[in-house]
């Protein structure tokens, strides 16, 4: 991890000024270390464990308020009993609430020696703020030397909590990045398995029609050789008989049988009945039914 060289000055500097450099390069390091988060949880877990660090505290956690109100729930804890964890305080009723309902930093010190039995001896909590609203609070418990909390540690955990309050809208920022594209995705999946269907659909409707084409072309060379055989079998044997009438009659007539002639006349008029009858069979078979049931309009 990137980090600020060590302040390279004389031994005459002043030791405040030291302790400041010291300072500042920490919070380079842990600006370095929270940004690099893009995981909410993970932003919430790593500035708890920083603060604790930073501040040389036995506990600390993180608190955040819940959207439209200034209740506070603890996210993240570092070395606190699980009991605290999702705990949702109210304005006034913990330090963290106090601070997120004034937006200003408390320091308690001297808490176990109060009748009250705190768990703890000192208490130091900051606003986290975003976009001049107070989001959560952050609180560092009982420092491991047994020293009380200053100003001074309450300016330097202000600035972890501004660090913290950028790192967790960028991970917010990310965390709708990451679910939009779930979105998509999910969308994209669903869309290409909409058209999927719809391919398998028409590819399914398409090999039907083929199939009713195959039947129609079938049926009509079926219906073209039942005419040809109609045709055959009936007409054109009869039309041949009829000729054969027309011929004997003329025969007849050529030799003077005229009652003869007639009778060939009369059959052969008959056979051309015939012949007209089975014209209007093959005709009306070839009609449409509903032409006869619904008429011209229906058809």
């Amino acid at each position: 991890m990137p980090s600020i060289p060590e302040y390279a000055g004389s031994r005459a500097e002043p030791p405040e000024l030291v302790r400041q450099l010291k300072v500042m390069r920490a919070l380079y390091d842990i600006s370095m270390d929270i940004s690099s988060r893009l995981e909410i949880q993970q932003v919430f877990m790593t500035v708890v464990n920083r603060a604790a660090w930073l501040l040389n505290a036995k506990s600390s956690m993180l608190s955040i308020c819940e959207p439209g109100t200034q209740l506070a729930r603890v996210v993240a804890l570092h070395n606190l009993p699980f009991e605290y964890e999702e705990l949702v305080t109210n304005p006034g009723a913990s330090a963290a609430g106090h601070v997120v309902a004034t937006g200003e930093p408390i320091i308690l010190n001297g808490l176990g020696e109060e009748a009250g039995h705190y768990p703890y001896n000192s208490l130091l909590s900051v606003p986290l703020t975003w976009e001049g609203k107070v989001v959560g609070a952050l609180t560092v418990i009982d420092h491991r030397e047994q020293k009380p909390f200053t100003e001074h540690d309450a300016q330097i955990l202000g600035l972890l909590a501004n660090l913290a309050a950028t790192a967790l809208n960028n991970a917010h920022l990310y965390s709708q990045v990451v679910q939009l594209n779930n979105s998509l995705e999910q969308k994209v999946k669903e869309r290409t398995e909409e058209l999927a269907a719809a391919r398998k659909k028409l590819a399914q409707k398409a090999k039907q029609l083929e199939l009713l084409l195959s039947a129609t072309v079938y049926l009509q060379e079926e219906e073209r050789a039942q005419i040809a055989r109609d045709l055959h079998d009936g007409s054109s044997q009869l039309l041949t008989g009829a000729l054969y009438e027309i011929q004997a009659a003329q025969q007849g007539i050529e030799k003077g049988c005229g009652a003869e002639a007639l009778a060939r006349l009369e059959r052969a008029k008959e056979l051309l009945r015939q012949i007209s009858a089975e014209h209007r069979r093959i005709t009306t078979g070839l009609r449409p039914s509903v032409l006869d049931i619904d008429g011209l309009p229906g058809a």
